[in-house]
């Protein structure tokens, strides 16, 4: 299939790319669908449903306690330290939640 895109009017082109916006879309939900099923069927051939496997996956949104607290400020608390981003590796900073 070959089109002259250069021969074409701007409502031609228009209408030519929302008929690929939507092939593309209705590509995506097949391949999804698809997708699913083997998934399903791959954990179907070892005893479990999709779900059953995936169910543990899921993050339980808990938040860490709080470890470290601003001097300054006892009431802005965090609980990780990052590496420094200035590329060495020695040095180490708090990072405050918002920060992150």
């Amino acid at each position: 299939m070959s089109l002259d895109l250069n021969a074409m009017s701007k409502d031609e082109l228009l209408s030519l790319k929302g008929e690929v916006e939507k092939a593309l879309k209705s590509l995506d939900a097949r391949r999804k669908a698809e997708a699913l099923k083997a998934a399903q069927d791959a954990a179907k051939e070892y005893g479990f449903s999709l779900a059953e496997l995936t169910e543990g996956g899921k993050s339980s949104g808990k938040k860490a306690a709080p470890k470290f607290a601003n001097p300054a400020d006892p009431s802005q608390t965090w609980s990780v330290v990052v590496a420094s981003r200035s590329g060495s590796a020695m040095q180490l900073q708090m990072a405050h939640p918002r920060m992150i």
